[in-house]
């Protein structure tokens, strides 16, 4: 008798719901190395009384636990933040000058310019850089006593350079319009939505399978820094009920 013997494959989509429980469209997931589904029942037993050795005469499942587990690749902003328990946001830099901002700094160490409360991880893409002492002399030489990226708009206090440790100074720059991606982390909770995998299996007959309602909670570490691996990201999937649907459909192909 053939046998449907499957090695698996394939797609995740993730459909997000909005602020209202809405699902909003579903967003491929990228690269899934690992797609695991986990099914526990919770069991009640029961043995006679009567006899010299209790026999069991009940066993019931009485609880069951679906969950998932996703391994996903594509380091993405959206995954990110599905990771990090966030959101993602697009920075919007106007171009302007920044006159005296000020900073006390140490010899060998670096600086972040346009730090604030509303952007604490500062400004990006800066020129036209000059930097004074605290009464707006000296001015100090670019390469000798500092250094800046201007990309990064990050300062550093050359070693052997003029600028004395505890020193109060005057940074001057110019910033250019631009934008980049950030994000941030929350205290909002997991996001809920919906999960689809789209089967393109190596071997075996394919089955679809669709879960109307689940959380995307991260489920382990991400390696910010490692030569011995690409970055992967981890989320534990917990499986819950939408309406009156059932908690996984799982579809094969039309014959």
């Amino acid at each position: 008798m053939p046998q449907n013997i499957v090695l698996g494959a394939g797609k995740l989509y993730f459909d997000l719901e909005d602020a209202n429980g809405n699902l909003t469209g579903e967003r491929y997931l990228g690269d899934t190395p690992g797609f695991t589904v986990n099914v526990q029942a919770d069991k009640l037993e029961d043995y006679d009384s009567d006899g010299p050795i209790a026999e069991k005469h009940l066993d019931i499942a009485t609880r069951v636990n679906r969950s998932a587990q996703i391994v996903g690749k594509d380091i993405s902003g959206d995954n990110l933040a599905l990771f990090l328990i966030g959101d993602k946001s697009t920075v919007n830099q106007s171009s302007g000058s920044v006159t005296d901002e000020a900073l006390t700094v140490k010899k060998g160490h670096y600086y972040q310019l346009g730090a604030s409360a509303s952007r604490p991880a500062g400004v990006r893409d800066i020129s036209t850089v000059v930097v004074t002492g605290a009464g707006g002399t000296p001015t100090y030489v670019d390469a000798t006593d500092y250094t800046v990226d201007l990309t990064l708009a990050r300062l550093y206090i050359e070693s052997g350079g003029a600028i004395a440790d505890d020193t109060p100074l005057l940074v001057d720059y110019a910033k250019v319009a631009t934008t980049w991606e950030e994000i941030a982390s929350n205290n909002l909770g997991a996001k809920k939505g919906a999960l689809r995998f789209i089967a393109d299996n190596t071997q075996g007959e394919n089955r679809d399978l669709y879960i109307p309602k689940c959380e995307m909670a991260p489920g382990g570490e991400l390696a910010w820094k490692s030569r011995d691996t690409v970055q992967q990201m981890t989320f534990a999937v917990s499986i819950g009920k939408r309406g009156s649907y059932a908690q996984v459909y799982v579809n094969g192909r039309p014959a």
